[in-house]
C-alpha cells in the first residue's frame, strides 16, 4: 500500500493527517479513524486496519488530535470541541475524495465521535467504537490521573500521555464532563468492539451503553485487555471491524 503525509488546516492549526491506500486501484470508500487518549495516528490498530483495508480496495484516513502525535498544537488546543470540529474537518476532505467514508473510532476518539454523530448532518455513516471510552470523563480521572476530581482541582494540573507529554487539568474534566456522552442519541449503525478483561473503561459501562442502543451491534474479544496485546486480539478485533464495514 501507498502511504500519503499530508496537513489540513483547521483554521486554527494544521491538522496532521495520513492516508494508507493500494496501490494501483481507484479506491471508492474509506474509512477515517480516530486514535485513543495519548495514542496517535499511527498507532498499531490503525496500521492493522489499513493493510485489511486497502487489500479490500478501500483507504484508511488518520489524524493526529490536538497536543497528540506530531500535531502542531499544544494542550490548550485540546478541547472537545476542537477535536469534533478536526474530525468533521477530516471527513469533509475525505468525502470530496470518495464516495463513501465511514469511521473507526478508539477510546477517547469514540468519544470524539458520538459527539460528532449527534448532529443530523451524519446519518449513514458507519461507526465501529473499540473500547469505547463511554464515560470519557470516569476515565480520565481514572486511570489516567488516578485522582478524584476534588483532588485534580487542588493539584490543578497532572502530566500524563506516553510517547508525548501533556499537562491537562481540571478544566480538560470539566470539559470532558460537559459533553458527556453516555446518555447521547444517534441513528448511526455502530459495531463496538470490547476486551472482556479490558483495564481502562469499564466493561459494565460498554456493556450498558450498548445495550440501550439497538442500532449497535457487539463484539467481544476474550481475554483483550484495553490494547489488544494478547496473540491474535488485535488481528479478530480488525477482522471483526473489516467484516462490518464492508457487508
Amino acid at each position: 500500500m501507498k502511504i500519503l503525509r499530508y496537513d489540513i488546516s483547521s483554521g486554527k492549526y494544521n491538522i496532521n493527517c495520513i492516508t494508507y491506500e493500494p496501490e494501483v486501484c481507484a479506491c471508492q470508500f474509506a474509512v477515517i479513524c480516530l486514535h485513543g487518549f495519548g495514542g496517535d495516528k499511527e498507532s498499531s490498530a490503525i496500521k492493522c486496519l489499513a493493510q485489511a483495508i486497502t487489500d479490500n480496495g478501500g483507504a484508511v484516513v488518520a489524524f493526529d488530535f490536538a497536543s497528540h502525535g506530531k500535531s502542531e498544537a499544544d494542550e490548550k488546543y485540546l478541547t472537545v470541541e476542537n477535536c469534533v470540529s478536526d474530525a468533521k474537518a477530516v471527513y469533509a476532505y475525505a468525502k470530496n475524495k470518495y464516495s463513501k467514508v465511514d469511521f473507526f473510532a478508539t477510546s477517547f476518539g469514540a468519544y470524539i465521535l458520538i459527539n460528532m454523530l449527534k448532529s443530523a448532518d451524519f446519518k449513514g455513516i458507519k461507526a465501529i467504537f473499540r473500547s469505547p471510552a463511554v464515560k470519557m470523563e470516569n476515565t480520565f480521572l481514572s486511570p489516567i490521573c488516578n485522582l478524584t476530581s476534588a483532588e485534580l482541582k487542588k493539584q490543578g494540573v497532572v502530566e500524563c500521555g506516553f510517547e508525548r507529554k501533556m499537562r491537562l487539568g481540571y478544566d480538560f474534566w470539566e470539559d470532558l464532563k460537559e459533553h458527556s456522552i453516555f446518555d447521547a442519541e444517534f441513528e448511526n449503525n455502530a459495531l463496538m468492539i470490547y476486551g472482556d478483561r479490558d483495564d481502562v473503561v469499564s466493561v459494565e459501562d460498554m456493556k450498558a451503553f450498548a445495550r440501550s442502543r439497538d442500532n449497535i451491534k457487539v463484539k467481544v474479544i476474550e481475554g483483550a485487555d484495553h490494547r489488544y496485546k494478547g496473540n491474535g486480539q488485535l488481528e479478530k478485533a480488525i477482522e471483526a471491524a473489516v467484516e462490518f464495514l464492508i457487508s
